[in-house]
């Protein structure tokens, strides 16, 4: 379901929000379309629409993770199964991380459902 977009670039996709509106699309997920935001924008705009999201603690397939980068940056990648989530960033272009990742442990400011 997602193979098509592994490996492809960061800008391929409109960065992290335009692939989680891609994939929770594939999902069957209709979310408001965040392709344009810039990364610099993007915890503002979660922000403004954190009313469209409930947090949950059990994520499934669909849902947002809201990770803070190493420079204090805010990232969106989507759970795509029980044990894995998509994202792309600039470093790595489209990949699969594992939600017990050690990377993400210290970077989690949670999960969130579309609620809308």
């Amino acid at each position: 379901m997602f193979s098509d977009l592994i490996g492809k670039s960061h800008t391929d996709v409109g960065m992290c929000a335009g692939l989680a509106s891609i994939a929770c699309a594939r999902l069957g997920i209709d979310l408001p379309d965040w392709s344009d935001i810039c990364i610099d924008q993007a915890h503002a705009e979660i922000e403004k629409r954190k009313e469209l999201f409930e947090a949950v603690e059990v994520p499934q397939p669909g849902d947002l993770v809201h990770i803070r980068s190493m420079d204090d940056r805010h990232h969106v990648a989507v759970v795509i199964n029980r044990t894995h989530m998509i994202q792309s960033t600039s470093a790595n272009g489209v990949h699969m991380i594992r939600i017990d990742h050690p990377w993400l442990a210290s970077r989690l400011i949670g999960f969130y459902r579309y609620a809308a």
